[in-house]
């Protein structure tokens, strides 16, 4: 379907949404608006563990970093902020229900949804609730943010399992509008220009207006999505839960190239940097793909399934895996290039910035780990 007249304006404005972040803060688990997955860091050759945090249940929840603190959710329903240099908890805040969404930070407010169909919005500095909105719902998936006209702080936008994604305003919580699909939203929403992407597990990726949630267009990919989807220079990338993984043309509002080997589902969102679409598979590997043409360049074979989302900085990767194990691998090549036993299922992306990486394992423990000296 190609966009009318009154859409081409929004689509000329599609501009890859991400911002720089600073190497020192990582406040949403993707890294952008747009979902990149790209660190402004480097990683070194290999870390040694700084400290590990127990919460009370399995941590799904990828953490975020911001002014040396890191946010968390759990599945006991608790979202924690610890500090980055060792660790201590320096407050908590209770849901009733398990906090599995990834929090974001804006400015001195963390938004986060909870599997009691809740989204909060939460003083930093000390977690006490600015306000709370309600969904029909849980909310599994991160929210984002944006400015928008007319709106001093912007809006909010989360998906929700009772099948709509919702956009809030981020000052106050207020309902600005909600868009129906037909089954749940895993995912967080990508957010390009004055858009919205989103996958849901109908198999479809919508886009949005970001001013009203009007439908501009949907693609069927025949597959549960649950993953973020990227949105980068006029195109979507995602997997889903039936062995594909998809670059779609949001112009067209058709599918451009379609990825599949093993017969196993993409859950994992991918990393998408100069031309490289990075993403995991629960067949083990992680795959880097030709954004232009969806050709493979490399595999590496991990010893169980991939199903965090990997991060790119600088010329490396960095995954978790449901081996346990935290790996770094060559950009280019595919190589490892140093790996660490953790033992607990990383289904979490990492956090990364200058000098640490913080993942939390569905071992219940969130761990932080730093640059070994001279690595």
């Amino acid at each position: 379907m190609l966009f009318d007249k009154r859409h081409m304006a929004l689509l000329t404005a599609f501009i890859l949404a991400g911002q720089t972040i600073a190497a020192e803060n990582w406040p949403m688990s993707r890294g952008d608006r747009a979902n990149t997955g790209v660190a402004d860091a480097d990683l070194a050759d290999r870390y040694n563990l700084a400290w590990s945090f127990e919460t009370g249940g399995p941590v799904k929840s990828s953490a975020v970093i911001q002014d040396g603190r890191v946010y968390v959710g759990s599945d006991d329903g608790k979202l924690y902020c610890l500090d980055l240099d060792s660790g201590e908890p320096v407050w908590t805040h209770q849901t009733a229900g398990p906090i599995e969404a990834a929090p974001l930070i804006v400015g001195d407010t963390i938004y986060v949804g909870s599997d009691d169909m809740k989204l909060y919005a939460l003083n930093a500095e000390d977690g006490a609730p600015r306000w709370i909105a309600e969904a029909d719902g849980r909310i599994a998936g991160a929210a984002n943010h944006t400015p928008l006209d007319g709106t001093p702080a912007g809006v909010v936008l989360v998906g929700s399992y009772d099948n709509h994604v919702h956009c809030f305003d981020a000052a106050t919580g207020q309902p600005r509008w909600k868009y129906e699909t037909d089954s749940y939203v895993n995912a967080a929403p990508a957010i390009a220009g004055q858009l919205a992407i989103v996958g849901g597990c109908d198999g479809y990726v919508y886009t949005l207006r970001l001013d009203n949630g009007e439908l501009i267009g949907r693609v069927n990919t025949e597959g549960e999505i649950v993953g973020n989807v990227v949105a980068a220079d006029g195109y979507a990338y995602v997997g889903h839960h039936r062995n594909a993984f998809y670059r779609i043309d949001l112009r067209e509002q058709e599918t451009d190239w379609t990825f599949t080997d093993r017969d196993f589902p993409f859950v994992s969102s991918a990393a998408l940097h100069e031309g490289k679409a990075v993403v995991g598979s629960g067949a083990r590997r992680l795959y880097c793909l030709d954004a232009a043409t969806g050709e493979p360049a490399w595999a590496f074979r991990a010893r169980g399934a991939i199903n965090s989302s990997p991060v790119i900085a600088g010329e490396r990767v960095v995954v978790g895996s449901n081996d346990g194990r935290l790996y770094i691998v060559d950009l280019e090549s595919g190589q490892m290039i140093w790996s660490y036993d953790i033992g607990g299922n990383l289904t979490a992306s990492p956090a990364v910035i200058d000098g640490m990486i913080v993942i939390a394992s569905e071992d219940g423990r969130v761990y932080a780990l730093r640059a070994a000296e001279g690595a």
